[in-house]
């Protein structure tokens, strides 16, 4: 059997990648998701793109009050991807930003009741992260120990490191497989 192409779907946009790098819109089958609307017994409802009945893919969800308080993307029916959230009570933008699983992760900015931004930067499982320190690959890693207070590293945070010199950190030292802890490494 020859192989002709390469295909690479892109659930977020709808389109396939050939081999040659061009995007082809369109042409993914819709993987069984449809636009419609699903009224909640509470009066809330979604309106957007669903798969067999569970939000999926972009949309909006209102309260029982018919108020915006979500538009963004959604995976099997949590928050998931870019979206944003409005306050509930007033339909004010309340946050603008990356979701994981239903929780604020990634970059995000978030506002006040007035519209003004109250704060903006990295939020880890629904929590503002007010100390991240970047390293950047093939930096001398010497220097951590003065910028730390504490470190917790996650199974597989450190792969492309050679080597770490914890023996001159004087930092409470964590490691595990939870999701307690941050490191941001940007290659």
């Amino acid at each position: 059997m020859e192989l002709r192409m390469i295909l690479m779907p892109q659930l977020y946009n709808n389109t396939l990648t050939i081999l040659n790098g061009e995007p082809t819109a369109d042409v993914m089958p819709d993987c069984n998701r449809v636009v419609t609307i699903i009224d909640y017994d509470s009066g809330s409802r979604w309106e957007g793109e669903t798969n067999e009945g569970v939000e999926e893919g972009y949309g909006e969800f209102y309260n029982d009050f018919g108020i915006l308080v979500y538009r963004g993307e959604m995976h099997k029916g949590k928050r998931h991807g870019y979206g944003t959230s409005f306050f509930p009570d007033i339909g004010l933008e309340y946050y603008s930003g990356t979701f994981y699983n239903g929780d604020r992760y990634g970059y995000g900015i978030e506002r006040n009741r007035f519209g003004d931004v109250y704060r903006e930067g990295w939020y880890v499982l629904d929590e503002f992260i007010s100390n991240v320190l970047t390293i950047q690959k093939d930096k001398d890693l010497n220097f951590l120990h003065t910028q730390l207070t504490e470190l917790h590293i996650g199974d597989n945070t450190l792969n492309s490191i050679p080597s770490l010199p914890l023996e001159q950190l004087n930092v409470p030292l964590r490691t595990g497989t939870n999701h307690d802890w941050i490191v941001l490494l940007y290659w």
